[in-house]
């Protein structure tokens, strides 16, 4: 009985035979206290055929009867206070005491008719109006044929309804126990509306989220291992240069270069974890996104004037946003810093945050050399960088993850974040639900 499927089975047919028998209990109390007491109907018959016997005699009352059983299988007679036929002068007085009687026999056999004998004295108690009741007709089944026959057309609806019931726990159990195997592809699939369609869909969310977070990680690992290896091989060499050749210090300039790649590489490493941190540990606060993006141009603007780039923004005076204010600036920070890093000497970077229904529109232009068609959704990728004169460049730094980083900002705050050149340039678009 572990089975929830004979569980359900087994409480549904139990339910069903609880009313089944309550029923039958209570029909058969009624039945047993019908033949007892005087309805009223039979006591207004009694007292008219005690008129029509007294006053117009036999014939008048035989008519009378006749009449009152026309077009029903009930028998009507009509008898002294001790059961003698004031019509035949038979002896009636067994039905005076007579209760309905069950006499089925094995294999259910087509019994005579139950009856049920209901008495009404008259209103002198000298006359009684007895009425038969035939609740059976002769060629009709037994009462305990077609509680069988009940019986087993509930038994089939409740395994049909178990089935439906229990059928969608079973798959959504093995595609369970396929995903912990390691089947990461393993989907219920479902297109049932009910709660177990609910729990099934829930499932394949969580399925596809962890999917996604297991080959991204893979895929994380991995370029981060080649990243690690051409800076690791440099330092080798640069080491061996070092032991050998007088002039150490190209050598430690080499090496000094490979460490600032690793501890950068390392703070975009922890910045992307942060980017793809627990949702639930993070709270969304109403804030200024026109005032964050002036103080992000300010901080940005030394590094942009070094390289001889000017930063122009044009925003409206407020624009309120539920937001992670610092997730936000980094992921702002990061777009604006490659296009300060790719823009020509004297150039100009143009910020551009517009109002939409019901959305912010943020866009940021440089007037670079852009990207490949083929490469606007790749730079969002870690680690991936165009093979183009926008590729990184010795002293460019970065080792592609700001954009990544960018883009999970973005997709945290409900947005998007893709790219499309400009001619010349590359225009990066923010849009974040209001």
């Amino acid at each position: 009985m572990r089975s929830l499927y004979f569980k359900v089975l087994v409480w549904s047919i139990a339910t069903v035979m609880a009313a089944m028998l309550g029923l039958f209990i209570h029909s058969a109390m009624m039945t047993s206290r019908g033949a007892g007491p005087p309805f009223q109907g039979g006591r207004i018959l009694a007292d008219v055929s005690q008129r029509i016997y007294l006053k117009e005699g036999r014939s008048a009352l035989r008519q009378f009867i006749k009449e009152a059983g026309t077009d029903s299988p009930n028998e009507y007679y009509v008898t002294d206070a001790r059961g003698r036929d004031l019509i035949t002068d038979e002896d009636r007085s067994a039905l005076l005491s007579e209760r309905p009687s069950f006499r089925p026999r094995y294999p259910f056999p087509v019994p005579p008719p139950v009856r049920f004998v209901l008495v009404a004295p008259s209103s002198d108690d000298s006359i009684r109006w007895i009425t038969v009741l035939k609740l059976l007709p002769p060629n009709g089944a037994s009462v305990s044929e077609a509680f069988v026959w009940i019986l087993a057309a509930v038994a089939i609806l409740a395994y049909l309804f178990t089935v439906y019931l229990v059928s969608p726990l079973r798959k959504l159990a093995g595609v369970v126990e396929r995903f912990g195997a390691g089947d990461l592809n393993a989907r219920v699939a479902t297109k049932r509306r009910d709660e177990l369609g609910n729990l099934a869909r829930a499932f394949d969310q969580m399925a596809e989220r962890i999917d996604t977070l297991v080959t991204t990680e893979r895929r994380l690992l991995q370029d981060i291992s080649h990243e690690l290896r051409t800076p690791l091989a440099r330092m080798r060499f640069a080491v061996e240069v070092a032991r050998t050749d007088p002039n150490r210090e190209a050598a430690l300039d080499r090496i000094r270069k490979e460490c600032d790649r690793l501890a950068l590489l390392t703070d975009e490493l922890l910045e992307i974890g942060v980017a793809e941190g627990d949702p639930g540990s993070r709270q969304l606060e109403l804030g200024d996104l026109a005032e964050l993006l002036a103080e992000t141009v300010e901080d940005s603007s030394m590094e942009a004037a070094g390289r001889g780039v000017q930063l122009e923004l044009h925003a409206p005076p407020a624009a309120e946003l539920k937001m992670d204010r610092e997730l936000l600036r980094r992921a702002i920070e990061n777009v604006l810093r490659n296009a300060v890093r790719y823009s020509p000497d004297g150039a100009t970077i143009d910020l551009e945050l517009t109002c939409a229904p019901d959305e912010w529109r943020l866009s940021i232009r440089d007037r670079g050399p852009g990207v490949p068609v083929d490469a606007l959704e790749k730079i969002f990728h870690p680690f991936f960088r165009a093979e183009t004169h926008r590729a990184r460049k010795e002293d460019a730094g970065g080792v592609g993850l700001g954009l990544a980083i960018a883009r999970r900002a973005a997709q945290w705050h409900h947005g998007t974040l893709k790219a499309e050149n400009a001619e010349p340039g590359l225009r990066v678009l923010l849009t974040l639900p209001r």
